[in-house]
């Protein structure tokens, strides 16, 4: 078999991923965590207006970091013991960010510039020479 082939590339049209339960994040999940790609969840609540300002903004990164990053949205009503997993306590919208299946950053409200500076760092593949 050989080496690990790349990553799955998501396919909709802005970048963002809508995962709609747990079935369907675990196989995202494991076609995508194992690599050096960052996967950016976002767990917001539907009827939030704060979530839906960050709307905008996140497109925004999926779209500049599209092939490098999934950025992904995650409604807290059907993630609620995965938002406990990850830290998320009730501040929406949360984004939770993971690489090579680790926590690598966790980002709490309409904080757009730490979100973008989070996943510029992460994004950056690091290279031991």
């Amino acid at each position: 078999m050989g080496a690990l082939a790349e990553p799955p590339q998501d396919s909709s049209a802005d970048g963002v991923i809508l995962i709609k339960d747990m079935a369907e994040w675990q196989k995202h999940w494991d076609q995508t965590a194992p690599y050096n790609k960052l996967l950016v969840y976002e767990f917001y609540e539907k009827n939030s207006s704060l979530c839906k300002a960050m709307d905008k903004p996140f497109e925004k990164l999926a779209t500049q970091y599209k092939g490098r990053a999934d950025f992904c949205k995650l409604d807290v009503d059907n993630f609620e013991l995965l938002a406990r997993i990850c830290g998320v306590e009730g501040a929406y919208p949360t984004f939770v960010l993971f690489k090579k299946c680790a926590q690598v950053g966790k980002v709490v409200g309409l904080k757009e510039d730490d979100l973008e500076r989070i996943v510029q760092l992460q994004s950056i593949e690091r290279k031991i020479l």
